[in-house]
């Protein structure tokens, strides 16, 4: 049982080694903290000794001018005491939540650098879960609990110190208990750090049944799955209370085993005090002081040792968001190549993929392509062929297994991914808003652009006069993604938002896929003209789309099995005119 401590110990070192960087940005205001809180500190001590002047040398001599004067001076230590606490815990509050902002903002920044199949491996109820909850762990700790830990960890032995000088017999008695609750303390706030882990576990398995049901609410009407959806999250509230119990056990017990060791304490210590003043070797303040400061000892162990199992129960929940925030992105990091022009030539040469979730089945397997600047390429094939994928990789979303994608002669990962990003944009087909207005969605490509620019691009993608048409024009709030909208105006606003930005390379995975035949041909025609027209890569199931291309890709089982124009392969081709059959929908 001695070792368990120390196990506690190290793990407390490696989760202030995490925090430290953090809250070195705060030492300024730390350390203004814990000097109004030592001066607290020093007046806390000095009332006691105020009172066993009251009675030795006022009460006892019946001298009410010491008792009135002595009265008066301890009023000013409580004054004093309770400004300087004021201030303390103002300071050490502030500086707490300034510290598990910046954590959270940096866990924020580290989770969305990460790679894209992290997200396909990764719940968003979860990731919510340790963004927010677990990081609100560490608002506890460093807003409620070191505040607290600080003064009581200052004040236990500074008045254990006093106790010693008065009565080193006494203090004896009362510090019998000590090791008793030190190591209670130790084991179960070991405890209650593994069941707080367990909590925050259960906790994010309820917020993801939670987020995927709402989410997908439109689904779960359509099926008729309210009462399933409920009984779901119904089971996982009941998982949650069960992970509950142990620690509200742990919790419980603490505070009755240090309640119960440290008032015994103290009233074992009042029962000898009263027979060493029959004895007369003890006056009655001496004994009323050292009573006191024995309460004050006994209520910093307490609330040290609650303190120090909170710290213990909330440290099992933030080891979770730290180590999400330490993981190391498994893409390659990008380069530093930026060069002043982009001719917009891809290469793909052996390319071969899996993705990180089924990395059993090759979506790619020996993939190789020339797309020329300013060409018009589709890319076809059945629902699962790879076209997606090849897509996905020129907009380096992800590096292949083995193989290389260039652009202009350098490998993708060769080039600054800042740069690289304003050169190939992919619209996908399930076009993301924001929750703000039409204009800064499409600003979204270019927050630099002008009023004007948007408008412009609003036009290439054929949004202009539906835009137009709503209450505040451009200036209308989108909703909550967009739910508003219609997904042929949502793809609209993707798509002008992809040609504000002015890219080289333009993907457009399925982004016209909503649209009606008229609308398409012009949102295409528009990008035609284009002054600067990009090269464009065109991932469809149209035979619309198609038939105007530069050349068609066919793709079948991660290769590529046909190229050339739709009339070409038509002749050239039996899987293509397979697949304009039974999947290429005209019109």
């Amino acid at each position: 049982m001695g070792a368990e401590p120390s196990l506690d110990t190290t793990s407390l070192k490696v989760f202030a080694r995490r925090v430290w960087p953090f809250v070195k940005g705060m030492r300024r205001m730390y350390f203004a903290g814990i000097f109004f809180n030592l001066l607290s500190l020093g007046s806390t001590l000095a009332w006691p000794q105020m009172i066993r002047l009251i009675i030795d040398e006022g009460i006892q001599q019946g001298d009410l001018s010491r008792v009135n004067t002595y009265s008066l001076g301890l009023l000013c230590i409580l004054v004093v005491a309770a400004g300087s606490m004021y201030v303390s815990s103002y300071l050490l509050e502030l500086a707490a939540i300034r510290v598990s902002t910046n954590v959270r903002n940096w866990l924020f920044g580290r989770i969305i650098n990460q790679e894209l199949g992290f997200f396909d491996e990764e719940s968003t109820g979860d990731l919510t879960s340790r963004l927010h909850s677990d990081t609100f762990q560490l608002t506890i700790i460093l807003r409620q609990m070191a505040p607290e830990l600080i003064h009581f960890s200052l004040l236990a032995p500074a008045a254990a110190g006093i106790m010693l000088y008065t009565s080193p017999l006494l203090s004896a008695v009362v510090f019998l208990v000590g090791p008793i609750i030190w190591y209670g303390t130790s084991f179960l706030g070991k405890y209650m750090r593994g069941q707080s882990s367990l909590l925050q576990g259960r906790t994010s398995d309820l917020m993801r049944s939670g987020l995927e049901t709402i989410s997908g609410i439109q689904t779960v009407r359509v099926y008729n799955q309210e009462e399933a959806a409920t009984g779901r999250y119904a089971h996982q509230a009941g998982r949650l209370v069960e992970a509950a119990k142990g620690q509200s056990r742990a919790t419980a017990l603490l505070q009755s085993f240090t309640h119960f060791f440290s008032d015994g304490s103290v009233a074992l210590g009042l029962f000898t005090g009263a027979f060493l003043i029959q004895q007369g070797s003890m006056t009655a303040g001496a004994l009323v002081g050292f009573v006191l400061y024995a309460t004050q000892v006994m209520r910093a162990v307490r609330n040290v040792a609650h303190a120090g199992a909170e710290v213990l129960r909330a440290q099992g929940a933030t080891e979770r968001a730290f180590e999400l925030g330490e993981r190391q992105a498994r893409m390659t990091p990008s380069g530093d190549l930026a060069p002043d022009q982009c001719r917009g030539v891809i290469r793909l040469e052996d390319v071969r993929f899996s993705y990180p979730t089924r990395p059993e089945s090759a979506a790619l397997r020996g993939v190789s392509l020339e797309i020329q600047r300013g060409e018009v390429l589709a890319l076809v094939g059945a629902s699962g062929s790879g076209k997606s994928t090849i897509a996905k990789l020129i907009a380096r979303l992800y590096d292949p297994s083995s193989g290389r994608v260039s652009l202009d002669g350098h490998d993708l990962r060769e080039y600054d991914n800042s740069w690289l990003r304003e050169q190939v944009t992919l619209v996908p087909a399930e076009a993301t808003l924001f929750g703000c207005s039409v204009a800064d969605n499409i600003r979204y490509g270019r927050m630099d652009a002008s009023d004007e620019e948007v408008r412009s691009a609003a036009a290439v993608s054929h949004a202009t006069e539906f835009v137009n048409e709503l209450p505040e024009g451009f200036d209308t709030e989108v909703g909550d993604s967009g739910r508003l909208f219609s997904s042929g105006q949502r793809q609209r606003i993707a798509i002008a938002r992809a040609v504000l930005r002015g890219p080289k390379i333009l993907i457009l995975d399925e982004a016209t896929a909503a649209l009606d035949a008229q609308g398409e041909a012009i949102v295409k025609e528009s990008l035609r003209k284009l002054t600067d027209r990009p090269t464009i890569i065109i991932v469809s199931h149209r035979l619309s789309t198609i038939v105007d291309a530069d050349r068609v890709i066919l793709v079948k089982e991660g290769v590529i099995v046909g190229q050339g124009t739709h009339s070409d392969l038509l002749e050239s081709s039996s899987d293509y005119q397979e697949l304009v059959e039974n999947q290429l929908v005209g019109e």
